[in-house]
Order: structure tokens, then sequence, then C-alpha cells
């Protein structure tokens, strides 16, 4: 509830919740209160979490409609047992009248443990304008995929995007290397190609633009949160201008 209000502060009008916030943990009459106060600011909601099994996902799809959240992101984690290819997309196809019925749509993220290859192969098989991508291209670091060529490849399908810039630096011993998150604009993506590439070549109009953040760990929760805050204030504004310069119009 704070998350929305602080959203709606800052002219927000996307927010996704993900993962650290289980969400069917939640009573019915907290979920309304949620989406009432979501609705009130102007404040369109999504949901996401990590999929383990087909009883998880049929209950996120409930929490999704009860809070009227028209995209669910869904991460797939290849290496939890019995997360299969098969089992997957068997899984997904049973959704999919449920999907069409409320007009929702699922969105699978790419990182290190679901590759770009990975989700292609699941949407050449489904066939349907109700599962496509979030699009992050810096997690596919971990593959490892280039950034870039994840966007050109996983444009046409994406639903979403999770933008965040990353700073690669060296170890002081100098045998590796080491990616961290920073404010947007001051890392070594090309934030404006990504962006450009993604308008460029996707199917639709417009995409929300999910601004996402990795930030170190530094001597407590607290002082963690407030480094948070500051980066994103200014990874807002500059995200703004970004697409000022561009010429374009999305859902942030």
């Amino acid at each position: 509830f704070a998350l929305i209000k602080e959203a709606h502060a800052l002219n927000v009008k996307v927010l996704q919740l993900c993962d650290n916030i289980d969400l069917t943990n939640l009573d019915s009459a907290e979920i309304t209160r949620l989406k009432d106060l979501a609705h009130k600011y102007g404040i369109t909601l999504q949901v996401g979490f990590r999929w383990c099994d087909s009883l998880e996902l049929e209950k996120y799809l409930e929490v999704a409609e009860q809070l009227e959240a028209r995209l669910i992101r869904l991460l797939i984690d290849y290496k939890t047992p019995g997360i299969t290819p098969d089992f997957v997309v068997q899984a997904l196809r049973q959704v999919l009248p449920r999907l069409e019925k409320t007009g929702s749509v699922i969105a699978i993220e790419n990182y290190d443990r679901c590759s770009s290859t990975d989700i292609l192969r699941i949407l050449a098989q489904l066939q349907t304008s109700s599962i496509g991508v979030c699009l992050d291209p810096a997690n596919s670091l971990g593959v490892p995929e280039n950034p870039y060529e994840i966007v050109s490849l996983l444009a046409p399908f994406s639903l979403c995007l999770h933008l965040k810039d990353i700073s690669i630096k060296r170890f002081p011993h100098q045998q590796g290397f080491v990616i961290e998150g920073c404010p947007l604009g001051e890392g070594q993506l090309d934030i404006v190609r990504i962006l450009d590439t993604l308008i460029r070549e996707n199917r639709k109009l417009s995409i929300p633009v999910l601004l996402e953040l990795w930030v170190p760990y530094v001597q407590s929760i607290e002082e963690t949160i407030a480094i948070e805050k500051q980066w994103r204030n200014k990874s807002l504004t500059t995200l703004y201008q970004m697409l000022k310069t561009l010429k374009i119009e999305v859902q942030v």
C-alpha cells in the first residue's frame, strides 16, 4: 500500500509487484483494498512471481483477476526439478482459455535460468498473443547473451520492459569482473539504443517500461533503501529525458 502511494507521488502510472511481495498471502479484503487504492491514484497494477508448479500459476492468475492486473510477469527456472520445456508448454496451454476470457497476458522474463532461446521455443509452440516476453536486457548476461541481441530477438514479442543500468568493473586482482547496478544512464548499457530498438521492432503501439534497480547492499537494509530511493528519483528523471529525446510516449 505504501509502495502505491510512493508511485503516485513520483507520477508513476504502472507498478509491477513481483517476487519479494507474495500476493497470494493477502486475503480478499486486502486485495480489494489494494485494487481500490491503485484505481484511486490512476495506477495500473501488474503482478509477477517465480513459477514452481501449476498450482502456483493458477493461484497467481486468480490474484491477478481480483486485482484487475492484466499482465502477469513470469520467471521460469529450468534448474528447478520438474520444470521442463514440455511441462511449461503444457501448463501454459492449459491456462490459455482463461487468459483469453479475461484479456490478460503472461510475460515470460528472460534471465540466466531461462534464456532468449528457451523463451522463443515456448512461444513458437504456443502461437498465441496471450503469452509474450518481459524483456530485460541486463538479465541474460548470466547466460551469457549479448544485451542488444536480446532486445532485437525478443522485441517483437515483448509485453513489457524491465529497464536498468549496470556497471562492469574488474576485480582489484584483475582476474574477472563484477557486474553491479547503478542509476540509469550512469552505467555501460546504451539505454537509448535499447529503447529505440524496442520501439521500432515491437508489434504494439507502446509497452510499459518498468524501472528496475540492482542496488548493492551497504551497511544495513535502511541505508540500502535510502540509496535505492536516491537512484530511483535520479533514474526516473533520466528516463523521462531519454524518452523526450526519442520523441516517444510510453507508460512508465
